[in-house]
């Protein structure tokens, strides 16, 4: 449930704001493309940072449902407030890069006014945006490191585990009975397709980098980047759907549910139209 609403937030705010990055010297500024911008620049950024700090929080779990699946693997299940305290305790340092990151808005008019020159080929009065302090800066800096960190060990973590769970379930399938044998196949191929995931949050990552270092400028690579990172969030939900038996039954039972209310709505209108049709006639009848 944990991993749900933090992909559904994390596309929510993907698609609000829609962001574009923008390299200016040492200093980061932000166009958005979303629905965001009919509420104002401000709205826009925090928009930004929920995703961001989401983005962040998204793959910390993953680690933790990677982790936890080779844990059971070897030990007796875990208890629910031992799952919670892991996914407390992971959850904090995303949340201090949440108010790390919203601390890195850039306020003062003439710095503002000069990154815009310097970088005159947008169209700044139109696009709504925002300006960040300078990259070496603990707010700005020490939040892109965070999350490059994090993608990058969050990747390196789940191939780790993944491959140790794969050896794990190699060595006891001789003992194992058919079914849970095309249960377990069927969970190591969803694992390798989810572990491939967080690999375009760190590619997303290394072009924000080589945009920074080699001063790249255009438009195709500056939207790039979280274009890329829309794509985890959006698609887990789909592969736990595909994979994952109770979700894909739960989520039949959900449609055959709605598809008998459908079908009842017709039959009632249906029976209801022609009494209505024949209490009209009767009342020309009398007429």
């Amino acid at each position: 449930m944990n991993v749900a609403i933090t992909d559904l937030i994390c596309s929510a705010a993907l698609g609000f704001v829609m962001s574009r990055v923008v390299m200016i010297g040492d200093n980061l500024a932000y166009i958005f493309h979303g629905p965001c911008k009919y509420f104002g620049n401000l709205t826009c950024f925090y928009g930004h940072a929920i995703m961001l700090h989401g983005m962040a929080h998204c793959m910390m779990l993953t680690v933790i449902s990677f982790g936890y699946r080779l844990f059971v693997l070897r030990h007796p299940s875990p208890t629910k407030k031992m799952l919670w305290l892991t996914i407390a305790l992971f959850y904090l340092p995303s949340f201090a890069m949440f108010l790390t990151f919203i601390s890195a808005l850039e306020t003062d008019p003439k710095v503002i006014e000069a990154l815009k020159e310097q970088r005159n080929n947008v169209d700044w009065n139109i696009v709504p945006h925002v300006f960040l302090q300078s990259f070496f800066t603990i707010s700005n800096g020490g939040s892109a490191t965070y999350l490059f960190l994090v993608a990058m060990v969050g990747c390196f973590a789940v191939i780790i585990m993944r491959r140790k769970a794969h050896l794990i379930l190699q060595r006891v399938d001789n003992s194992l009975s058919s079914s849970t044998k095309r249960v377990h196949k069927t969970l190591m191929k969803a694992l390798a397709i989810q572990a491939s995931l967080p690999f375009l949050m760190y590619i997303a990552d290394l072009i924000f980098t080589a945009m920074h270092f080699f001063h790249i400028q255009h438009s195709a690579v500056e939207n790039s980047v979280f274009l890329l990172l829309m794509f985890p969030p959006a698609l887990s939900p789909i592969l736990s759907i595909y994979y994952v038996q109770p979700y894909r039954i739960g989520l039949k039972e959900w449609v055959t549910k709605v598809k008998k209310q459908k079908v009842q709505t017709i039959n009632t209108v249906s029976t209801t139209r022609p009494s209505i049709s024949r209490s009209l006639a009767n009342s020309d009848h009398w007429n």
